[in-house]
């Protein structure tokens, strides 16, 4: 009697290969991270410990083995490259404690990214515009990024009239990224600002991070077609007088103002001259005098007197 009669013979060890697992997302935003072992016969599990690996950038945190594979878990210490290779020790057995002490296989390592890529907005043309039917903007993210379409923008500010119009590349990734906003056939409807917001969440990087928000401000267009109003040339409201340094006088208007456009030609000095660059402040610029001689310093416009906006709107009166 008995029906248990037959015993395997085996003298030949098994056959591995070490690999990042089928399933696993590389790169991939979660930490825990799964490599198989696999042989070509059942393994004995308990052969199978973490002193049987050596890893880069995490620590095996579990081991589970079925039949003729097994799934070892890694978790990430940081961001960057995890990789696994059998350890000077390994050591893994079949059923009938054959050892083997190598494996092969070479997809051994996976990239861990969970930082977010972060976004900036700058603009692709002067803060100031006389153009009203085109606006445009550079989104630029940390690193390469896709799923970027027009509901991530929207344009506010006093201007009005504003709808997208195209964003550059079309399809990802990439890093850099164009928007056109644009007046339609009546462009912007006034004088005002577009000011872009890109949405949280507006692309993802190959690890599946989304976007965070933009770190910067500077995403501001000015439109503005009307000239600078009610200019004045005084001295300025800090000149001691009389004096017997430096005179400094102030050209003031109702906007911010371009210093490069105003020059000696735009004024007339009685005993002095003009002497360096003006500097503006916003809506206040000032001219610099130095006196040629004792007496009264006076200034004027000249019949050239033209000063601009950041525009580049011109004011002659």
């Amino acid at each position: 009697a008995g029906s248990d009669r037959s015993v395997t013979y085996d003298t030949v060890a098994p056959t591995l290969t070490l690999a990042q697992a089928a399933a696993q997302a590389d790169p991939t935003n979660v930490s825990s991270i799964a490599f198989t072992l696999t042989g070509n016969e059942t393994i004995d599990a308990s052969s199978v410990t973490a002193a049987d690996f050596s890893v880069s950038d995490g620590t095996v945190t579990s081991i589970v083995c079925s039949g003729s594979s097994c799934t070892i878990t890694v978790t990430a210490a940081t961001d960057g490259i995890v990789s696994i290779a059998p350890s000077a020790s390994f050591s893994v057995t079949d059923l009938a404690l054959n050892a083997t002490t190598t494996a092969g296989g070479s997809d051994r390592s996976v990239t861990v990214d969970s930082t977010a890529p972060s976004v900036t907005v700058t603009l692709g043309q002067n803060a100031y515009t006389q153009s009203k039917t085109t606006f445009t903007w550079v989104v630029t993210f940390s690193e390469p990024v896709t799923g970027v379409t027009s509901a991530d923008f929207t344009v506010s500010g006093t201007a009005g009239g504003l709808t997208f119009s195209s964003v550059t590349p079309a399809s990802g990734p990439a890093s850099t990224y164009t928007v056109v906003y644009t007046g339609g056939s009546g462009g912007a409807t006034k004088d005002g600002t577009a000011i872009l917001t890109v949405a949280t969440g507006a692309a993802s990087d190959a690890a599946g991070n989304l976007s965070l928000a933009p770190t910067n401000t500077a995403n501001t267009i000015t439109y503005d077609v009307t000239a600078p109003t009610s200019l004045t040339l005084a001295q300025a409201s800090t000149q001691r007088d009389p004096t017997s340094g430096t005179i400094r006088f102030t050209v003031t208007g109702n906007e911010d103002l371009s210093a490069g456009s105003i020059t000696a030609g735009d004024v007339v000095v009685t005993n002095g001259t003009v002497t360096g660059a003006t500097t503006c402040v916003g809506p206040v610029c000032t001219i610099t005098v130095t006196a040629t001689a004792e007496g009264v310093v006076s200034i004027a416009k000249s019949a050239a007197w033209s000063v601009n906006d950041l525009a580049g709107n011109a004011a002659t009166v």
